[in-house]
């Protein structure tokens, strides 16, 4: 009893050390059945781990006893095949007309260069060659001794090659194991009475196990029935081999069928193949060595791996068991409790994010303030949880009807709103109106209440009202966005049941179709190089205020031409850095009044590449670089630098392209004098089709002759 008491303090002290980690500390309270459910979840995940090591070690020893098995089959079927390939050697000099007849007659010169010079010379690898005569004549011989000849008198093989048997195989000659052939001496058709035998001999060596070694996975070692071995150092140390082995090795026991077993270290895997000599008795063994180091590196990780996962699911249920105590008062950090929406905390965090996001890759950001009409009579009229009856029906409604990318947050009391990531002020006042029409069209059922003026459900229809605000023109900061939108609703809250954009309710906003410089200037990407701008342009006093005024021109076409606002925006950026690139040319060449050589002209045509280049370092500015790249391409493919045409070049080059030039023509020059913007026109009409792209031209026109309308009011009123 005690060690369940000592148990379940450890356990406490365990679980109140974790709380100190969690999001937050809860109330003490007693550990029940109930807060041990993740322990108890992950409890058979360890049991499936632990059953998968005990599995998979079974199922590798099975394996490696299988491929063990299969490596002694791989040998002996090498071994029948050397067997077998030295008795072809031998048949090819046996079966001969010339050895035929050399057995009787034992010409010196016919032994040396057939015989010594051939299957005798080192490079066959025989041991031991045999040329002998029926009568047991020696007619030539390599490594031939007395004891060799016993051996070879043992086995008869001279009487069986007489008798046409033709012995090959593994024999025990001089204690040695080795790979013979004995093949009868007959004419090359095989006709003829033997004349005598041809005897080769391959010791069984380290080489010849080198040879057999293909096709194994590991070491071999040849053990006679004497106890002789070859390779023995595979074997590893005495006392680690397992008791067959050693039977094997310490004695002259052979046995009957192959056996495997591992060291008693389990390091080494022993696969033993018995082999029999050219009489059919066992002579010796084939003794194939694995090394498991690998196999049980494996089964090492994997137990390392299980014992890991089994204390991490073991230690993920303990944290689970002060999570499940804590988790609704987590969600309280960034939830509204009543309608389940983001609170105000979490919206502030989240808008200032997405406002630098929104800054670094030159998205819109807009901001929807919602609020529900007459809100307070409802609580009024129906009790403050009709009113929390509403504001969920409210909310969830709006959660249904924005996009997925949307968040929506409950900002204070009845208020809501609604973050719309890339969105522009056109997107978001339709996102507004579809949440106003949809709400409007719905009806919210309230449960029975039991005041004096109500009994039984009651069926409620609410307005909302909506303001609209967009980064960066309504503002540059979170708190300034909110406020924009603020203002916005409150505009909307004078007649109810409508969406406001704050950009209709601001003077300031109003001249924009005049003059757009100041609102895009903001842009802190813009103010960063603005310096550059100047610097290249007071290197040529022809071109004051170019960029500036080519910027203006491209934002007025583009707006013509119904640009969105974002692109507006974009147009401005690449119209105003358009000539960046005239930072590499010259200064000579710049303020050079006579005509341009073409080196010069080259220079000149080369810079929309280096300005391109230059800007596509900044990420803020990387999105322009195509632009300033092809802004000199013409309509009819005469321009620079590669010769694009017609709908091939973007649209936003085409129409700096225009800009610069109705600014170029309007501004004076010190070697030109500048054209009025009725000769400028006509200039940019004549070149319509050819230089220019016909429909930006005719939106040039359009803004040409809003200028001169706007000209000609100015001389009346003066």
């Amino acid at each position: 009893m005690w060690k369940l008491i000592c148990v379940r303090k450890v356990l406490v002290k365990f679980l109140r050390y974790l709380g100190t980690y969690c999001v937050l500390n809860v109330p003490r309270r007693r550990i029940s059945v109930w807060n041990l459910a993740p322990l108890l979840a992950v409890l058979p995940l360890v049991a499936y781990f632990y059953a998968v090591q005990a599995i998979y070690t079974e199922r590798m020893e099975s394996f490696e006893r299988r491929l063990a098995e299969r490596d002694l089959d791989t040998l002996r079927e090498r071994l029948e095949k050397a067997v077998g390939r030295d008795s072809l050697i031998c048949r090819d000099y046996a079966h001969w007309n010339d050895s035929y007849e050399q057995v009787l007659r034992g010409d010196p010169k016919w032994i040396e260069d057939n015989l010594i010079n051939g299957i005798a010379a080192d490079n066959f690898g025989y041991e031991i060659v045999l040329f002998q005569s029926a009568n047991g004549k020696v007619v030539f011989q390599k490594g031939f001794t007395p004891q060799i000849a016993r051996g070879i008198q043992n086995y008869r093989l001279l009487e069986k090659c007489l008798a046409g048997q033709e012995p090959a195989g593994l024999a025990m000659l001089n204690n040695k194991l080795y790979i013979c052939s004995a093949r009868s001496i007959v004419k090359s058709n095989g006709t003829g009475r033997p004349r005598g035998m041809f005897f080769t001999a391959r010791l069984v060596d380290e080489d010849v196990l080198e040879d057999l070694s293909p096709g194994t996975t590991g070491r071999l070692v040849a053990h006679a029935r004497n106890g002789q071995s070859v390779g023995v150092h595979w074997l590893g140390g005495k006392p680690n081999l397992p008791p067959s082995l050693a039977r094997v090795l310490s004695t002259a026991y052979i046995p009957s069928s192959r056996i495997v077993e591992k060291s008693l270290d389990g390091s080494l895997l022993y696969g033993c193949l018995p082999v029999n000599d050219l009489r059919g008795n066992p002579v010796g063994a084939m003794i194939h060595v694995v090394s498991r180091a690998a196999l049980i590196e494996n089964l090492r990780m994997v137990q390392q791996t299980s014992l890991i996962l089994m204390i991490m699911f073991a230690f993920t249920g303990l944290v689970g068991v002060a999570y499940m105590r804590n988790r609704t008062l987590a969600l309280r950090i960034h939830r509204d409790e009543l309608t389940g929406l983001y609170n105000h905390g979490y919206l502030q965090e989240f808008l200032k994010k997405q406002i630098q996001i929104s800054d670094r890759y030159s998205k819109p950001l807009s901001v929807i303030m919602l609020d529900v009409d007459h809100f307070k009579f409802i609580n009024d009229a129906y009790c403050h949880s009709a009113g929390d009856m509403v504001l969920k029906s409210v909310a969830a409604i709006i959660n249904e009807t924005v996009r997925g990318t949307d968040l929506v947050a409950r900002y204070g009391g009845e208020e809501f709103v609604v973050v719309c990531p890339e969105t522009s002020l056109a997107q978001a006042a339709a996102v507004a109106e579809r949440i106003r029409a949809t709400i409007e069209s719905r009806s919210i059922t309230l449960k029975p209440t039991r005041t004096k003026e109500h009994l039984g459900a009651i069926e409620l229809h609410v307005t909302i009202s909506g303001g609209v605000a967009t980064y960066p023109d309504d503002g540059t900061h979170h708190s300034e966005l909110l406020e924009a939108a603020d203002a916005a609703l409150r505009e909307a809250k004078r007649m109810r049941n409508r969406v406001v954009v704050f950009a209709d309710i601001t003077p300031a906003a109003k001249p924009k179709r005049v003059s757009v410089i100041d609102a895009f200037l903001r842009d802190s990407s813009i103010s960063a190089i603005r310096p550059l701008i100047a610097a290249i342009e007071a290197r040529d006093p022809n071109t004051i205020r170019h960029s500036e005024k080519t910027a203006e021109y491209a934002v007025a076409i583009g707006r013509e031409m119904g640009f969105s606002t974002y692109d507006l925006s974009l147009i401005f950026k690449a119209a105003l850095l358009h000539d960046v690139g005239m930072i590499a040319v010259p200064s000579h060449i710049l303020i050079k009044e006579t005509a341009l050589t073409e080196e010069e002209m080259e220079a000149i045509k080369r810079h929309p590449e280096v300005g391109a280049a230059i800007l596509a370092q900044s990420p803020q500015l990387a999105n322009v670089a195509n632009i300033i790249l092809y802004h000199h391409e013409n309509w009819d493919g005469s321009g620079y630098p590669k010769g694009l045409k017609g709908e091939e070049i973007p649209i936003m080059a085409r129409v700096i392209n225009v800009a610069g030039a109705l600014d170029s023509m309007t501004s004076p020059r010190s070697y030109r004098d500048c054209k009025t913007l009725v000769e400028a026109k006509q200039e940019i009409m004549a070149q319509s089709g050819k230089q220019f792209d016909p429909e930006v031209v005719r939106a040039a026109c359009r803004v040409i002759d809003a200028l001169l309308r706007q000209q000609e009011a100015v001389q009346s009123a003066a």
